[in-house]
């Protein structure tokens, strides 16, 4: 007999399986802004991203069923959800708050393990070597992915009250999915392991963001444009600096 309805159980996983092309099919309703749902059919590029999308997405489900049984707590949570927090920080010797939130693509716990997990659609490096060398600006190949879930994991640690052990940033990686060797976890390549206790990390992790806030708002602290042209590639802010 099952205490509880929400937990995910493999058998479940079938179901769920069976419900993903609709659950696709949905999707691109919405994201077209279709009104008549029965007419619709997917046709030319669409079709081809839909099958994509469901291989990812089966493969995704055999990982789950594999880690099954577990209970979903959030998925896409976001600042609504309670996962933002006020950051105090001085700068110039004032103090400040600094607002920060996140949306947690999904959160999932079994025997007291929380599993903090960002879906990356390309190959993002789950290796690293310090925390401090996260936010290197010197470094072309410092790595976001990680920063990233390492900064998810920090918001639910601050904001989360309930009855868990440890929290585990992981990483599922769209391209990665289908290795035989694949591995959700991050990892501290100094270490030579996995992160699997978010709490190791915490303090350094929460020094790095106050060093870089502080920095952001200094107003002795002149933002000047970077000079390694590619990255300006991808910078939303590129029209503004006339690159």
């Amino acid at each position: 007999k099952r205490e509880k309805r929400d937990v995910v159980y493999p058998e479940d996983l079938f179901w769920i399986r069976e419900g993903v092309r609709g659950a696709i099919n949905k999707a691109f309703i919405k994201h077209y802004g279709i009104k008549n749902e029965k007419k619709f059919q997917l046709e030319g590029r669409s079709v081809i991203a839909a099958d994509i999308l469901t291989k990812f997405i089966h493969k995704i489900l055999e990982y789950d069923k594999q880690y099954a049984p577990y209970r979903i707590l959030g998925l896409e949570a976001d600042s609504r959800d309670g996962y933002s927090i006020d950051f105090p920080i001085a700068a110039d010797g004032k103090a400040r708050r600094v607002r920060l939130k996140g949306i947690i693509d999904r959160l999932d716990i079994k025997e007291g393990k929380v599993r903090v997990i960002d879906y990356k659609t390309g190959r993002d490096e789950k290796v690293f070597t310090t925390v401090e060398s996260l936010v290197d600006r010197e470094d072309k190949n410092r790595k976001k992915a990680v920063f990233q879930v390492l900064f998810y994991s920090y918001l639910f640690k601050k904001k989360f009250v309930g009855d868990y052990e440890v929290i585990e940033p992981g990483i599922f990686n769209s391209r990665d999915l289908f290795s035989k060797d694949f591995e959700w976890k991050v990892f501290d390549n100094q270490q030579k392991t996995g992160v699997s206790n978010f709490d190791q990390y915490e303090a350094g992790f929460e020094q790095v963001l106050e060093d870089v806030l502080t920095e952001m708002y200094s107003v002795n602290q002149p933002f000047d444009q970077t000079t390694d042209h590619k990255k300006c590639g991808f910078c939303p802010y590129r029209e503004i600096c006339g690159r």
